[in-house]
């Protein structure tokens, strides 16, 4: 007969330690499992007092094969892509590079100023540039003494 024994304050700990881990600023996720799909195209997210700044990364992508649609508090960007055909009578041995197309949608915690949204594309890297409306900047107030 098998005993295992149980201490259910170390699990506590055990469990505290890892959700501690969890919630530090250092905390990176682990990736994802291999039968997940990640998300494309991965994107970072800034923002400072004046815009939001949107870096996607879209290799193999040329600048017409990209849409992007900004809708107050919304980004989509959508795009396809294909990849060249193999010489004749290659085989493949390994795929890995995907074609075809993709959409990701962005939602923002407050509206931008669309109208002034710019776009760049460089080395496979979308920067997004989009300027936060008057009302959605901070403001100085300035203290009345009576």
């Amino acid at each position: 007969m098998l005993t295992i024994r149980c201490n259910p304050a170390q699990s506590f700990a055990d469990f505290d330690q890892i959700m501690e881990g969890f919630l530090s600023p250092s905390f990176v996720p682990p990736v994802p499992h291999p039968g997940a799909m990640p998300r494309f195209p991965a994107i970072n997210l800034w923002q400072n007092d004046t815009s939001v700044f949107i870096e996607a990364e879209l290799p193999g992508f040329r600048p017409e094969d990209i849409d992007i649609t900004v809708q107050r508090d919304e980004i989509t960007l959508k795009g396809s892509r294909t990849l060249p055909e193999p010489p004749e009578g290659a085989r493949p041995i390994r795929q890995e590079r995907a074609s075809g197309t993709f959409e990701r949608v962005i939602r923002l915690p407050f509206a931008v100023a669309n109208e002034k949204a710019v776009a760049d594309f460089k080395n496979g890297v979308l920067t997004l540039t989009l300027p936060k409306p008057a009302e959605a900047q901070p403001r100085k107030v300035r203290v009345l003494a009576n």
